[in-house]
């Protein structure tokens, strides 16, 4: 019996699988993220396009379990654990493997749009400082970065106008996981002066003259 058939030898060793691996990488909810360095044993052997992906050829033995790590663009987190992708034999109908990589975003924009109503030309702080001040209509607005972790306390200093209640009004924000437009608004009403009603004093009690003929009599 002849060793080889079709001109392979039955000694060959078997044809390694391979497989195409689609790395996706998102950075915020439905946008692709391009520039994401994939490395595979310290090396860079991907980065991801304009349209956030990348397609890489692997080659091993089935069952084999190949780790990558991947590093996103300055301003995003990148995933801290390992992506391990296992090679499967596939056929040439199988669908390509898709792996998502997470980029998150290290700060998100919040802008806070201020309504003091009655409230015209306050100042707005933030840690005790004038970040805005409010125009004619009472109103005005203040935008910040910030973590998912991070809050902030703004305040409507009434203090040059102490007839408006309620007086420095505050209000807090937390971190935002996307980017979010906030209203920061408050009614103010005028504590109308109190007015002191002054009480009669009465006046001298003024004492008749004496009948004295009574006595003279």
């Amino acid at each position: 019996m002849s060793l080889f058939s079709l001109g392979c030898s039955v000694l060959d060793p078997p044809k390694k699988p391979s497989q195409v691996i689609v790395f996706e990488a998102v950075g915020d909810p439905g946008k692709m993220l391009p520039g994401v360095d994939i490395f595979h044993h310290e090396k860079v052997v991907k980065t991801t396009g304009a349209d956030g992906t990348a397609s890489l050829q692997i080659n091993g033995q089935e069952g084999e379990v190949f780790e990558f790590k991947a590093v996103c663009p300055r301003g995003f987190r990148s995933p801290a654990q390992a992506i391990p992708v296992t090679l499967r034999r596939m056929g040439n109908d199988s669908p390509q493997v898709k792996v998502r990589i997470p980029c998150v975003v290290k700060e998100r924009t919040l802008v806070v749009a201020v309504r003091a109503d009655g409230g015209p030309n306050l100042p707005v702080l933030y840690l005790n400082r004038e970040v805005a001040r409010t125009d004619g209509s009472g109103a005005a607005h203040v935008s910040f970065r910030l973590a998912a972790a991070d809050s902030v306390s703004l305040t409507i200093d009434t203090t040059s106008q102490p007839h408006l209640r309620p007086q420095n009004p505050t209000e807090s924000f937390i971190g935002l996981e996307h980017d979010q437009l906030k209203a920061f608004s408050k009614h103010f009403d005028v504590d109308a002066p109190k007015i002191k009603r002054s009480v009669p004093h009465p006046g001298p009690v003024q004492v008749g003259p004496m009948r004295l003929d009574r006595h003279l009599r």
